[in-house]
């Protein structure tokens, strides 16, 4: 679970890496330098590690697997139920949208610059620029919404659900659309 909080933290730290290159390029070497670089990314895994270890350990909501729906899940206590939707579905909700929103703010702003300086230098945008903008576009937009259709699923629809195989592929989706993503 700290992987997975790792990586939605990670997610955002590289969509604000884009994003100062883009829209703050005078101070990107400064917040972005290599030893800045190393620090955010091992504050991202303490950040995780911590969260996780206060969330599992001394609140006790821990994060069993259960034979019977073969799947992973919280505690069913009142108090987990409601940290869990709090901590996890609406925090990364949260930061899952504002990856997207940041990674597409900075998409546009990159595309309409490219556009600008080929317009003011006289040059055509090439098919395969074209292509190249909006399959970033693409990407971006789609990694987003997966890693959103995973938490959905997972709090929303899997606990409609009867069928231990299908209960199994859709609490399972967060997990997977993690590995697929990258």
């Amino acid at each position: 679970m700290s992987t997975y909080e790792a990586s939605n933290l990670l997610h955002l730290l590289i969509a604000v890496n884009r994003f100062c290159a883009v829209f703050l390029p005078s101070y990107y070497e400064k917040i972005f330098s290599k030893i800045g670089t190393i620090i955010m990314i091992q504050l991202a895994w303490m950040t995780s590690i911590i969260i996780c270890s206060i969330f599992y350990e001394i609140l006790g909501c821990y994060f069993s697997y259960d034979d019977v729906s073969w799947t992973f899940g919280f505690l069913g206590t009142p108090k987990c139920a409601q940290l869990t939707w709090y901590t996890d579905f609406a925090l990364n909700t949260v930061l899952i949208v504002a990856t997207l929103f940041i990674n597409l703010l900075t998409a546009f702003k990159v595309g309409r610059n490219s556009r600008m300086l080929m317009n003011a230098a006289g040059i055509k945008m090439t098919q395969r620029q074209k292509q190249r903008e909006m399959g970033f576009i693409k990407q971006t937009f789609f990694q987003g919404i997966s890693v959103f259709a995973g938490q959905f699923t997972y709090y929303l629809i899997a606990p409609l659900l009867k069928n231990p195989v299908l209960l199994f592929l859709v609490a399972s989706l967060w997990a997977f659309m993690h590995a697929v993503e990258g």
